[in-house]
């Protein structure tokens, strides 16, 4: 004798619980929170090396760091509107420690951080989406080189006020003769490309 088959009311049946965060939410959590934390430690050295209080090692060691996050950084998918504010908080925490300078060389050197950031995380992006096999250095070819433009830059631009300051004395390695002869080297060769342009002056 066959029993009767027990038969379920699927209109009735429980929804599937999901998690509250997608999927690889809390690896993207923990990637954000070291790239803007390398960059605020980035930022301190950066500021700590031209008032002479640490050695040259020092902020090289974290822009190491900082580098190699925000290269990481670029194959964990995110939303646009998530990496633009990372890249706002990275830009801030890095020049939080230079307020105390001119407004037009605070922004320049924020600018430089928040968009050649931003510039080498949507061509990631691009190359992962239009890629069938992904290369990670053809992917983080241009990040690369973005993001080292964006910190070269900013080093140059906090460092110019302390030209005019004993900054040449406390670091040994770059003497302010031989930095006085590189630097009128380079200019006589602008003053050739672009004229008449006053560029060679002795500093201090």
């Amino acid at each position: 004798m066959d029993l009767p088959k027990e038969t379920k009311n699927l209109l009735s049946a429980e929804p599937v619980r999901r998690g509250k965060h997608p999927a690889g939410f809390y690896r993207a959590f923990l990637f954000d929170l070291l790239l803007v934390s390398s960059s605020v430690a980035t930022g301190y050295t950066v500021w700590r090396f031209l008032e002479g209080a640490l050695p040259w090692w020092a902020p090289f060691s974290t822009a190491c760091v900082f580098f190699v996050v925000a290269l990481l950084d670029s194959f964990i998918p995110k939303s646009s509107r998530r990496r633009g504010v990372v890249a706002f908080l990275l830009a801030t925490g890095f020049v939080v420690f230079f307020l105390h300078e001119k407004l037009e060389l605070i922004l320049l050197g924020w600018a430089s951080l928040f968009t050649f950031f931003l510039m080498g995380e949507f061509f990631a992006i691009y190359e992962i989406s239009n890629s069938l096999k992904i290369h990670f250095f053809r992917v983080v070819r241009v990040p690369a080189a973005k993001l080292a433009t964006a910190l070269v830059l900013s080093f140059v631009v906090f460092w110019i006020p302390y030209l005019e300051t004993t900054t040449l004395e406390r670091h040994p390695f770059i003497p302010r003769d031989t930095f006085n002869a590189a630097y009128d080297k380079l200019a006589g060769v602008l003053e050739k490309v672009y004229g008449n342009l006053p560029l060679r002056s002795s500093i201090g």
